[in-house]
């Protein structure tokens, strides 16, 4: 599932998430199933990334396309370059316990180099 690009709801919580040269921060790790949450996500770095947001996954273990079909959120690297912003939103409909979901940007050696952020979903 892509990311939502519509006009986040208005009582949405704002969540600001930071890539950089190889790694992601976050305002917020622990989120609450059926909150509304609106993402900024800006990358300080100077190469493009990608952000997604789903269940750990081991480089090469499937295409990105899979993964893409799998993930709770994607923002492509073209969406995503050097200084660039992109917004999404989400609300999440299950919980997802420690070690069951993250941030993660998966461009070659990124993953690999540390761009990987745990979050919860009570």
């Amino acid at each position: 599932m892509a990311a939502d690009e519509a006009a986040h709801t208005p009582d949405a919580v704002t969540v600001n998430v930071t890539v950089t040269e190889f790694a992601i921060e976050s305002s917020l790790t622990t989120f609450e199933a059926g909150t509304p949450y609106h993402f900024v996500l800006t990358n300080s770095g100077a190469l493009p990334h990608e952000l997604m947001l789903m269940q750990p996954m081991a480089a090469g273990m499937m295409t990105m396309e899979e993964m893409d079909e799998l993930a709770i959120a994607v923002v492509e690297e073209d969406d995503l370059p050097g200084g660039g912003t992109a917004e999404f939103d989400v609300t999440f409909e299950q919980a997802f316990g420690e070690g069951e979901l993250e941030f993660s940007c998966h461009l070659p050696g990124h993953y690999e180099g540390g761009m990987t952020l745990p979050v919860i979903v009570e």
